[in-house]
């Protein structure tokens, strides 16, 4: 089995253990940050993974079950809540599954995962690996809190002064990690779906900048994360140009 992977740097959250005036003058009362994080992709130069990539976008938007049953060979418990890996795409209470994010996730490009396999991994071990999107990879600094950060996964993403496309736009981010105020969501579609209200914007803050930017032009680096593999010794009908889903993490 591959060891979970998920850096540490993404999951340190601020430790208050001090008295609340210190923890306050080191988060709330901080400067609002505009970090850079400029977008990779480590497997644009990878013929198989660009073959894979084509096909993937498709095959999520048409939802198709038989594409996902040979993209995951190994349907074992993974990410945090050791979920097995088909019910992400099957069993979601609001009925949509994570289908889009992991074309969106892949789309938006990877980075190879370089990190030496654990002695005791069962199965055979990857030829080679890519984490996908790009922001697991990047870095960000500790006083950021990533549960409260979005990042703009465009080139000049419009800021708005109101919730809405026709508000004023006072500024613009460019493939930046910025600090979120609020989120706001629409309606559920039923009475029933409690927790499944479309998210529609992020009010974000940073050094002289305020307002609302589009939730669909951004990611936050704790969204779904998933790890790709190539995996040797395949059997028909196993894998999509040789690449497998090994892992996703959602979360914390």
């Amino acid at each position: 089995m591959l060891a979970p992977f998920f850096p540490l740097h993404l999951v340190a959250r601020p430790a208050c253990l001090m008295i609340l005036v210190v923890c306050l003058t080191g988060t709330a009362w901080a400067q609002p940050q505009r970090v850079p994080v400029p977008p990779v992709d480590h497997a644009a130069g990878d013929a198989s993974f660009q073959a894979f990539r084509a096909q993937l976008g498709p095959a999520m938007e048409r939802r198709d079950l038989q594409f996902l049953s040979r993209l995951v060979v190994d349907n074992r418990p993974t990410g945090f809540g050791l979920t097995p890996i088909l019910e992400f795409f099957t069993a979601d209470p609001c009925g949509q599954g994570i289908w889009d994010e992991l074309a969106r996730a892949v789309a938006l490009g990877c980075v190879a995962d370089d990190q030496p396999f654990a002695e005791e991994m069962e199965g055979p071990r990857p030829e080679k690996q890519y984490l996908c999107p790009y922001l697991i990879g990047s870095e960000y600094p500790e006083t950021m809190d990533l549960f409260e950060t979005v990042v703009a996964v465009e080139a000049r993403v419009p800021v708005h002064a109101e919730p809405s496309a026709q508000s004023a736009v006072v500024g613009t981010l460019s493939h930046e990690a910025v600090a979120v105020q609020q989120s706001i969501y629409g309606e559920a579609p039923n009475a029933t779906a409690e927790g499944c209200a479309p998210l529609l914007w992020h009010e974000v803050e940073t050094a002289g900048l305020r307002g609302f930017v589009n939730a669909t032009q951004t990611l936050s680096p704790v969204d779904c994360r998933f790890v790709l593999a190539k995996l040797p010794g395949l059997k028909e009908g196993q894998g999509v140009e040789g690449w497998v889903l090994q892992d996703i993490y959602c979360g914390d």
